[in-house]
């Protein structure tokens, strides 16, 4: 089983969400369940940005415009093509 954490979430600090999502992942690969993310590209745009750093070292993630026309379609492509089963979805706006 594949699980797509969906993260409109872009921060100078992780503060508690990203420990969660941390804890989250590391439950789930005890029961073989992996876990993949795609955060707000706006990831990129800020300073010193030291805890995505760290986070896209160790775990599978993708940057994505959130506000682009095209957004639905890429990431039905990428449940397609990543054999996603569950999409969890945070901080998502309109």
């Amino acid at each position: 089983m594949k699980i797509l954490e969906l993260a409109q979430f872009y921060s100078n600090y992780s503060g508690n969400f990203i420990s969660s999502l941390e804890a989250f992942e590391e439950e789930a690969l005890k029961q073989g369940i992996e876990v993949v993310y795609i955060f707000s590209d706006e990831n990129r745009s800020k300073l010193f940005n030291e805890w995505f750093e760290k986070f896209e070292k160790k775990h599978e993630v993708m940057l994505a415009d959130f506000h682009s026309s095209g957004f639905a379609k890429l990431i039905a492509k990428y449940i397609k093509d990543n054999s996603i089963d569950i999409v969890h979805g945070h901080f998502l706006s309109s």
